[in-house]
């Protein structure tokens, strides 16, 4: 044994420990590993390779904050290494792709070479970035691969690292942490061994009493320490959770603060509700985080260049959009903004929608009148009668065009055109300057002559009233052609259009450049300079001002009167709430916007200017799928996720297949009663609509029924639920009333060729009941059967192959989602939904407010989904979404006034459920919100925000796809 010296006092680090804090549990260990091992008694002062040997190794040192994105390493972390005598790097793919990592090897080896560093691999694979294919599981950085020379620079030279191995299948976390300490001490590996076996040895010989009890001691030591340690973790922990859920909860609330009172903020606000999620995700931080991204603008589609003269249009179903870049015609399909058709058209000709919808009316640069098809841009077969007199009149081109409501007449410029004859009504050479326009509601023609205006009558036969405007101006009437307004360059003019009297005036400093009614015909909005002021139409006091950063273009109502879309000259276009004249949306473009408009179902926004035309989806509309005529009573969804079949009851009950991607609907059957259920087959190809009486297998890619089955022979009989199996068989169920009743199921191959498919029919006995309803089993093997009487009620399952029966107790069932193992049940006592085993037991129960009427889980069986509705008050019916695993409601959708089904699509990510006559779908996954959000956003928090709400905290984007600042640490 060597000679015994006293160690002299450590003057800094006996080690500086490196790692990425993506192994910070790796990390926590071995610091404390290090710090608090103690040598063998017989070891402490003698000689090693680096000089004395200490009692331990302590300090070391650790850096327990992560480095933000500085350029370069932290003073005191240089200072550290410069004070350390080695460096341990803990090792994997992390820390191989850590700048800091590998900054901080680089600069230690700088300063004492390659041998003092110590490796401990905890992940990865050493020099996997060798083998190609694996490059990422590269556990060694650069530094450590290569020798570093004395200036800091890799010398491309591979080094030999020290390296012990933590992972189970090599050295384990105990061998690997003894080779450490043999290296860092300077000593063979096996001295370390043999001094600890030696000590050991002489322990052992105090006798088996006292070593006895040394070990209890030791033992009930260790465990108290444990245990403390342990309680001391826990509450730390908990301390950590509860920092956690406070911050969480108070970024939610600040988020809803700004979008309530700060709606220009509304980007702020969501970054805020997307922090909060990420550290809570419960129904607070999940709605918090929704009512923030209805409200962000989705992205903005630029659909064509603009100019000064652009201007954009949407169809009467607002599923085209029409732009008018003065030398050409272009439509776009909404929302998702695909080009349909281009056209050449005559420069300052303004094409106009013809009455019906279906076409558009322009002049081409061949000086032509044409009448082109929206949906094709073809021309129109045969060509309106109008068309004739269009191309011969010889009337200025270049003035506006209007359809009467009706379509009979056309007016352009001063000629009045009988569409239906095409004879003109008004010789357009007795009064050049005069133009028509036409009221909403086809009750009046209003014709002004310089200053003189005439209203007559519809087909312009009889006049009732005329008037002197003060000066030459637009003519705009009120939707409900009560008012009429005469808008000039710094003057408008109101009249009551019953009596002819002139209501007010109002003027304006710099210029009017748009003037329109609210649906109501109450308010009267007015853009002057960059302000919008809204009026009441019949005494023209003053009600609000909206103020815009630059003079205003164009100002709209939404349909119900309640928001107001402005553009202008500042390059933004604005969503204003009107009761409290708050700014709820805005969206702003590279150059200035001249014109602005809603879409007739309100789902986006069309507005052009001289940057372009663009098209904006709401972020309130988003989750429309599509419109389907009538309630929505059934939902289904394609097994390939591609199609959403929906059925319709009023007022005219409609199947419809809804291609998921964009909205697109087809139209496959048009039922006589309402549908009681569809369900597609597994190829998704296939979709079978159950009727009361009868039940038809339609191709989802249209065409003529594969099936169809009446019940023309059972009087007493109804059809009331059909399913498909795996392997594609179409299973039918039918009940009936006779003295017992009955209930049959068929099983049809429908890939049996002939006319009528093979079909194999069991009928079973079930007692009296009034009305019926079967659940088919997710995977087709097995079917619940609800009977519901006014006293009596049963539930019973049927194995749809073998026929075996069993019955439980009785239940009076809404809904029911059955499973090969499980039932789901919506109670029509309401209160609760429970979930069963197919015994019967209760494995758990859901309490909830209001009644359950559909019920749908997800595909891993882990969430389930509930359509909830209050008899009493409608506007609290809402799609709720459970956690199965304690029944915690996780997410919450509000649909006022409906009680439609509800279903999951087949990734399980997304909710599908009715609203009325809307099909909406929502992304529920924290994840997959928090993904939606970021798309929306243009920015990441700066500096200054992230501070104020996340204190210390270190520094992160909190969308990594956007740009993010550089914050010192």
């Amino acid at each position: 044994m060597s000679e015994h010296i006293t160690p002299p006092e450590p003057t800094g680090y006996w080690a500086f420990l490196s790692y990425s804090h993506r192994d910070e549990r790796w990390a926590s260990w071995l610091h404390r590993a290090l710090e608090t091992y103690r040598l063998p008694r017989q070891l402490i002062g003698s000689l090693g390779k680096y000089g004395a040997l200490p009692r331990s190794l302590f300090p070391v040192f650790r850096d327990r904050e992560e480095l933000a994105s500085a350029a370069d390493l932290p003073a005191r972390i240089r200072e550290a290494l410069g004070r350390s005598r080695a460096m341990v790097v803990i090792c994997s793919p992390s820390a191989a792709r850590s700048r800091w990592v590998a900054e901080e090897i680089r600069v230690f080896k700088a300063m004492r070479g390659d041998e003092r560093v110590y490796c401990i691999i905890v992940d990865g694979e050493p020099h996997a970035s060798d083998i190609p294919g694996r490059e990422a599981e590269e556990c060694f950085s650069e530094p450590i691969r290569y020798r570093v020379a004395a200036n800091g620079e890799l010398t491309g030279e591979a080094a030999e690292p020290v390296a012990a191995d933590a992972r189970p299948a090599a050295d384990g976390r105990d061998g690997a942490l003894l080779k450490l300490l043999a290296g860092l001490l300077g000593i063979e590996l096996e001295v370390l061994r043999r001094r600890d076996e030696r000590r050991r040895r002489r322990r052992n010989q105090i006798g088996v009493v006292a070593a006895s009890t040394l070990i209890v001691l030791l033992s009930a030591g260790i465990w108290y320490t444990n245990v403390q340690r342990r309680e001391a973790e826990r509450q730390r922990d908990l301390a950590h959770t509860r920092q956690e859920v406070a911050l969480a909860r108070q970024l939610a609330a600040e988020s809803s603060r700004i979008r309530l009172e700060q709606p220009a903020a509304i980007e702020l606000a969501g970054l805020l509700a997307i922090e909060a999620a990420r550290r809570l995700d419960t129904l607070e931080t999940q709605q918090a985080l929704q009512a923030v991204l209805r409200l962000l603008p989705a992205q903005t589609l630029r659909l064509a260049k603009g100019n000064s003269n652009a201007a954009a249009n949407y169809s009467n179903d607002g599923r085209v959009a029409l732009a008018d870049q003065s030398d050409r015609l272009s439509a776009f399909s909404v929302p998702q903004g695909h080009p349909l058709w281009e056209v050449p058209k005559h420069y300052n000709s303004k094409p106009v929608l013809t009455p019906d919808g279906c076409c558009v009316l322009y002049f081409d640069c061949g000086r032509l009148w044409h009448v082109l098809r929206l949906i094709d841009g073809r021309e129109m077969q045969p060509a309106p009668a109008y068309l004739t007199q269009l191309q011969t009149a010889p009337s200025d081109r270049t003035r506006r065009l209007e359809f009467s409501r009706d379509g009979r007449l056309l007016a352009v410029g001063p000629q009045l055109v009988d569409t239906v004859t095409g004879t003109a009504l008004h010789d357009p050479v007795s009064e050049p300057s005069a133009e028509f326009t036409f009221d909403s509601t086809g009750r009046l023609l209003a014709r002004r002559t310089g200053r003189n205006v005439a209203l007559f009558a519809p087909g312009g036969a009889k006049l009732l009233q005329s008037w002197q405007l003060a000066r030459e101006e637009k003519l705009i009437f009120s939707p409900d052609s009560a008012l009429l307004a005469g808008m000039g360059y710094r003057g408008l003019e109101l009249f009551d259009t019953l009596n002819g009297q002139r209501l007010f005036e109002l003027t304006c400093d710099e210029s009017f450049e748009d003037a329109t009614f609210s649906t109501d015909a109450k308010v009267l909005a007015t853009a002057c300079g960059n302000v919008v002021r809204l009026h009441d139409a019949r005494s023209g006091i003053l009600l609000a001002e909206l103020q815009h950063d630059g003079q205003v273009a164009s100002v709209r109502f939404s349909r119900d009167g309640a928001r107001v879309l402005t553009a202008g000259y500042d390059n933004t276009v604005r969503i204003w709430h009107l009761a409290d004249r708050r700014e709820i949306w805005r969206a702003a473009v590279p150059d200035y916007m001249t014109q602005a408009t809603f879409a007739p179902n309100e789902r986006s926004i069309l507005a052009a200017g001289d940057g372009g035309i663009y098209l904006w989806p709401l972020g309130e509309e988003t989750d429309w799928l599509a419109e389907i005529p009538g309630l929505i009573w059934a939902l289904a969804a394609s097994p390939d996720a591609r199609w959403i079949a929906a059925a319709g009851v009023e007022p005219q009950a409609q199947v419809v297949a809804v291609r998921v991607s964009d909205g697109q609907t087809r139209e496959l059957a048009h039922p006589e009663k309402r549908v009681a259920g569809l369900a597609f087959s597994p190829d998704s190809r296939l979709l079978a609509v159950t009727e009361w009486r009868a039940l038809s297998v339609l191709p989802v890619e249209g065409g003529q029924a594969l099936f169809h089955r009446q019940l023309d022979d059972y009087p007493d009989a109804a059809i009331v639920g059909s399913a498909f199996t795996p392997e594609g068989q179409l299973l039918i169920a039918t009940t009936g009333k006779s003295l017992r009743g009955y209930f049959r199921l068929d099983r049809c191959d429908l890939s049996k060729s002939g006319d009528k498919q093979f079909c194999v029919t069991r009928e079973l006995p079930l007692d009296p009941f009034s009305d019926a309803q079967p659940f088919f089993s997710t995977d087709g093997r097995r079917v619940a059967f609800s009977a519901n009487q006014n006293l009596h009620s049963s539930l019973r399952l049927w194995d749809t192959l073998g026929g075996s029966e069993s019955i439980l107790p009785a239940r009076r069932v809404k809904d029911l989602v059955l499973t090969s193992d499980r039932l789901f049940l919506a109670l029509e006592a309401g209160g609760s939904v429970e979930i069963l085993d197919t015994a019967g037991r209760t494995l758990r129960s859901i309490a909830h407010e209001g009644w359950v009427f559909h019920l749908a889980l997800a595909p891993d069986g882990q969430y389930l989904a509930g359509a909830l509705a209050d008899p009493l008050s409608p506007s609290k019916n809402r799609v709720v979404l459970w956690r199965l695993g304690d029944g915690e409601e996780v997410a919450r959708y509000a649909r006022p006034g409906d009680d439609g089904p509800v279903i999951f699509l087949p990734d399980g990510h997304r909710l599908a459920y009715s609203d009325g006559d809307k099909l909406r779908i929502d992304a529920w996954r924290r994840e997959d919100v928090i993904a939606l959000a970021c798309a929306r956003l243009t920015r990441n928090l700066d500096c200054g925000q992230w501070r104020t709400w996340l204190g210390d905290e270190s520094y992160r984007p909190t969308c990594p796809t956007l740009p993010s600042a550089a914050c010192a640490p």
